[in-house]
């Protein structure tokens, strides 16, 4: 059996300095297993998730870089392929991405040839990779079986995260959402008009787009 993991998704830098990342990591070091650095989070500028999580590395952490088809076309992506390579960074999550909140979207990339290409370079560098995409609670595309890792929807429902059938599930380990811990302030009646399949949140971001 697998073992039981911690993903822990920091909050990203939008200025020049990871003190604030730095400091994240070093709390939260000793419980979480692997941290995952957004990339252009909810539509805005921040630093480069490929070169935080070689800084995460740096500091003896394991991290998984995200990365969106949302913000470049081919020929970026593949540049983001040569950096992580050249800094070591093995693991990723492929995501489409929101809206963003200025400027327009690419349209060059879906995560279904995010995936193939990562592949194919990999093959070709002879490197390692680990490629993990976001799923909602529904049937998962057969092409998103082709990934390592799935990062499920939050639900309160182990069944309903099983699919019911789970030889219809991926052999892939699956990582389940949850939610991070309420500001001051938060209602506290939210988790009453939360749908029982999940967060209105994680519905949108597991969608995924091929």
């Amino acid at each position: 059996m697998a073992p039981f993991e911690v993903v822990c998704e920091i909050e990203p830098a939008t200025r020049p300095d990871l003190t604030k990342v730095r400091h994240q990591i070093g709390v939260l070091g000793t419980v979480a297993t692997r941290f995952l650095i957004p990339d252009n989070h909810i539509g805005r500028a921040t630093v480069s998730s490929v070169a935080v999580a070689h800084e995460v590395a740096r500091m003896g952490c394991q991290a998984v870089a995200c990365v969106n088809a949302r913000d470049r076309n081919l020929l970026g992506f593949r540049r983001d392929l040569l950096t992580a390579a050249a800094y070591g960074v093995e693991e990723f999550l492929f995501v489409y991405g929101d809206r963003p909140e200025t400027g327009r979207r690419s349209d060059d990339l879906t995560v279904r040839t995010m995936i193939d290409t990562a592949r194919t370079f990999a093959e070709e560098q002879s490197l390692p990779i680990r490629i993990g995409v976001s799923c909602g609670l529904g049937p998962v595309p057969a092409w998103k079986h082709q990934a390592d890792v799935w990062y499920l929807q939050v639900s309160y429902d182990l069944d309903t995260m099983l699919g019911g059938d789970p030889t219809s599930r991926s052999r892939a380990p699956s990582m389940p959402a949850s939610w991070r811990c309420p500001p001051p302030g938060w209602p506290q009646d939210q988790h009453r008009r939360t749908p029982a399949g999940g967060a209105d949140c994680g519905r949108r971001s597991a969608r995924g787009r091929s």
